[in-house]
């Protein structure tokens, strides 16, 4: 599956919520194309809605650093 696919279904999952097949796909969407902010932002809120907050937190920093026009990972601390 290419890595927009992969991220589609993970958001999918993610509405569910199933928080688990959504990590899966976003963990695979990352191995593919660790340089996309969107992956890593993806990822690393799934961590976080499962309270895995230290690996949780690289995600969203590598998503930060890389992109600085993805606004989602300032907007998700709910």
């Amino acid at each position: 599956m290419s890595r927009p696919t992969l991220i589609a279904l993970g958001a999918t999952w993610l509405k569910k919520p199933d928080l688990f097949a959504a990590e899966r796909l976003f963990r695979r969407a990352v191995e593919l194309q660790p340089d996309i902010a969107q992956g890593q932002m993806y990822l690393g809120y799934v961590l976080y809605k499962q309270k895995k907050f230290s690996e949780a937190k690289g995600y969203l920093e590598k998503a930060i650093k890389s992109d600085a026009g993805v606004p989602e990972p300032f907007t998700i601390w709910d």
